[in-house]
């Protein structure tokens, strides 16, 4: 949508009630954050944060608020946003405007450059009365030593927390963004830190940050995913911490591996496995020797003893794990010792991956059969059917190496009454043209009668490969809302057919159909039904429709605007 007549593209009603925030001056800020982003606050139950990005042209290209209203793509606060930032930019230069950014950072840049070292000081006690700026100054500019500064940080995260928990000191949906604000900040100054080469500056920083969100989010309502990117990011600055190149020798790494190993330990981390397994696994880059070996080795233990309440969340940690030990071991000990750990270690999905993996480069087909048939048996019995197929189609690779055609004919056909369309092909390659016309009829009946669901089905596709339209009418005539998909290799053939099918299927959707989104659902079948060459069937049903609800005011305004091509 564009900024110029957006109101076209968002439901009347919800630009009926954004105007009215927008003309009772709701929008309490509204600035430019980036080029072309702009971010407002508006008054509401609460008060919400939004945030707008246009293109050059004046495009909306993103859009999202803090708000709870998901029943639409746009509510009542990015509408009185829009209609704020339109009179902004049509205050700026009548609607048209400039590109900004560069042009402007570089004046200012110059700007400031011109200035006295006494100018730039008043400057900044005159920003730093402003809420936020002197913090921001002083992190930037702070010349403490590490643990000041760590504590700093946390201060700074903590704060920005604090002023935003409600009386029971929760923090609500709306205002979570706003809090994480410190910890944004503290990012900032550790990715600046890394890039200055102070690796374990850098690293303690982001631990303060990892540590504070941990307890965070189980006082807040992160449904929007606030905290997850913070920790994913603090986690890469640690992670390219432990690969930089020019990390200070040995005792730097000795310093960080114990860092690690000592938050990785931090009970904080207890139902947050994920975030441990992380830390671990950038801390097992750092073993390189029998001693930390050896450290690595005895806080795995201890952890291992408390993780896991279900048998899926044991094995999930337990083979996380097990990659780590792998890794050392192929590092330390070489690649026939690390075989070796693989062979024992088959109960893991991975695991296994990699012991068939082994047999097949080594040209052992029938090892690696025996592992999947084992795979599939143990899956089984665990009552995984996703990995009991994965099993399978690596034992097909191993037939189809290794020349067993009946084998793999077999094996492909079960894949294919599985639901996998692609194993239709893998069959039907396996045959030549006169072979495959007597061996095909053979193998519907067992497709038709699979028992997939409609969108899941390999039976249609075969059909449309085999050129069987009359079956796929039949097919489609079942479940009408598929002539969506299929009409364009049935309308050809069969027009008064598929024009059938698509009436019953529009008033059967206008029948349940109850709101505005619903009735433009029923609009958009109609135009399909007009794309496909039945523009007087289409005619039809508008009709019929304007006569069986005269009442439903909303249905007849959609009906209205259906545009015939």
């Amino acid at each position: 949508m564009n900024l110029a007549n957006f109101e076209h593209s968002v439901d009347g009603k919800i630009v009926s009630r954004g105007l009215e925030y927008y003309e009772d001056d709701y929008v309490i800020s509204l600035r430019e954050t980036k080029t072309n982003r702009y971010r407002a606050e508006v008054e509401g139950s609460e008060d919400y944060e939004v945030e707008i990005q246009l293109s050059e042209g004046g495009t909306v290209v993103d859009w999202d608020c803090t708000c709870p209203y998901d029943l639409g793509p746009v509510c009542k606060h990015q509408v009185a946003v829009l209609y704020e930032l339109r009179d902004m930019l049509g205050a700026q230069g009548g609607g048209s405007r400039q590109p900004t950014g560069t042009g402007k950072q570089a004046d200012l840049k110059t700007l400031l450059s011109g200035c006295r070292q006494e100018e730039l000081v008043d400057l900044l006690m005159i920003l730093a009365g402003d809420e936020g700026v002197e913090e921001r100054i002083r992190l930037h500019l702070g010349r403490d030593d590490i643990d000041s500064a760590v504590e700093q940080s946390r201060r700074l995260i903590q704060s920005h927390i604090d002023n935003q928990r409600q009386r029971d000191g929760f923090v609500t949906y709306a205002r979570v963004s706003t809090a994480v604000r410190g910890a944004e900040m503290v990012l900032e100054k550790a990715q600046r830190e890394l890039q200055k080469g102070a690796a374990m500056q850098a690293v303690r920083l982001v631990l303060c940050i990892m540590e504070e969100l941990i307890d965070f989010i189980q006082e807040c309502d992160d449904s929007g995913g606030h905290i997850s990117p913070l920790m994913d990011m603090s986690l890469g600055v640690i992670a390219e911490a432990v690969l930089d190149e020019d990390l200070d020798g040995s005792v730097e790494r000795d310093a960080l591996f114990d860092l690690l190993l000592e938050e990785a330990a931090k009970e904080q981390y207890d139902g947050w496995s994920d975030w441990r397994i992380e830390i671990l696994d950038i801390c097992a880059k750092l073993v390189d020797g029998p001693d930390r070996q050896e450290a690595f080795e005895e806080l795995l233990g201890k952890l291992g003893e408390n993780q896991g309440i279900t048998e899926w969340s044991r094995e999930y940690w337990n083979e996380h794990i097990d990659l780590m030990r792998l890794e050392i071991m192929t590092r330390l000990q070489g690649e026939g010792q690390a075989e070796v750990f693989v062979q024992g270690r088959l109960e893991h999905t991975g695991f296994r991956e990699m012991a068939i993996e082994q047999a097949m480069k080594r040209g052992d087909y029938e090892e690696a059969i025996r592992l999947a048939l084992d795979g599939e048996q143990l899956d089984t019995e665990r009552g995984h059917p996703g990995t009991v197929n994965r099993w399978k189609e690596r034992r097909y690779e191993a037939y189809r190496a290794s020349g067993q055609l009946e084998e793999q004919r077999k094996l492909a056909e079960e894949l294919l009454l599985g639901g996998d369309y692609d194993y239709y092909l893998e069959l039907k390659s396996t045959y030549t043209p006169a072979e495959w016309k007597r061996v095909y009829p053979d193998l519907l009946p067992g497709l038709e009668h699979s028992g997939w669901s409609y969108y899941f089905d390999p039976y249609p596709k075969v059909l449309i490969e085999e050129g069987e339209t009359a079956r796929l009418l039949e097919y489609v005539s079942r479940q009408p809302s598929l002539m969506e998909e299929f009409y364009p290799q049935l309308v050809s053939e069969y027009p008064e057919e598929v024009y059938k099918l698509f009436k019953d299927y529009i008033m059967k959707t206008a029948e349940r159909a109850s709101n505005r989104s619903n009735y433009r659902d029923v609009c958009r079948i109609i135009n399909l039904l007009a794309k496909a060459g039945g523009v007087e069937a289409a005619r039809h049903c508008v009709g019929m429709l304007k006569a069986l609800y005269p009442r439903r005011s909303a249905l007849q305004d959609e009906l209205s605007s259906v545009k015939w091509s």
